[in-house]
């Protein structure tokens, strides 16, 4: 299913979509919902938008306005960073926070992983109903710091990843320099040259940098790409 827009996403009251009593149920397990009233969480839940999502379906993306967050009332998201998944929300659980607290974009994407539907609450209703409550801003900020934790736990282990990486890359590296035969490594969808070693360059008589995303027929004039294909193969 392709990409929506957040404005084509799907929302309706809650005095469209089921039981009240059951919403504010479910209201009242989000932590910093938990100290209102039930008048003012009823108060809240009609007046607020239910947002549906799809599996797969977006509902906002990393660089858009922030201009709401989204408390998940049933399903679970997937959150992205740069197109890599940094964290799941389910139940009870919400996003868009940051950018209502901020004032800034999104930073990150989040899309449904499975069928969910979310409470909206608008940047004006955030600052109307919860700005002048220290106990919800209290624990808003609880769970910030936590996810915050948990972020960098996620930017250590994607450095260590990248460390290792660049570490067998280079002893690689310095193996195939090591080798006196010609080596070529070479990509298996169209053969380009990914990967040479020096005496690879030397015979060529091109630097490494200039081997390096051609193909082989690219130096070989001689022989047609099919003659080289079964070669290689």
């Amino acid at each position: 299913m392709g990409i929506k827009e957040k404005n084509q996403v799907n929302g309706e009251t809650l005095t469209q979509n089921g039981d009240i009593s059951e919403k504010l149920e479910k209201l009242r397990g989000v932590d910093f919902l938990s100290f209102f009233s039930d008048e003012t969480l009823e108060k809240l839940a009609r007046s607020s938008r239910i947002v549906s999502l799809n599996p797969s379906e977006v509902l906002f993306k990393e660089g858009d306005n922030s201009d709401a967050m989204f408390i998940i009332l049933s399903g679970e998201l997937v959150v992205y960073k740069k197109n890599k998944v940094i964290a799941r929300r389910r139940f009870c659980e919400y996003v868009g926070e940051m950018g209502l607290i901020e004032s800034k974009p999104r930073s990150a994407t989040i899309r449904a992983e499975v069928p969910s539907e979310l409470l909206e609450i608008t940047a004006e209703r955030f600052q109307k109903e919860f700005s002048f409550h220290s106990q919800a801003l209290f624990a808003l900020l609880k769970t910030l710091s936590v996810r915050s934790r948990k972020d960098l736990d996620v930017i250590d282990e994607l450095k260590s990843e990248l460390s290792a990486a660049e570490e067998n890359t280079e002893q690689f590296s310095q193996v195939l320099d090591d080798t006196n035969n010609e080596t070529y490594i070479l990509s298996a969808n169209d053969y380009t040259i990914t990967q040479t070693n020096s005496a690879a360059s030397r015979n060529l008589g091109y630097s490494k940098s200039q081997i390096c995303n051609k193909a082989l027929y690219d130096f070989w004039e001689d022989h047609s790409r099919l003659e080289l294909e079964i070669i290689v193969e």
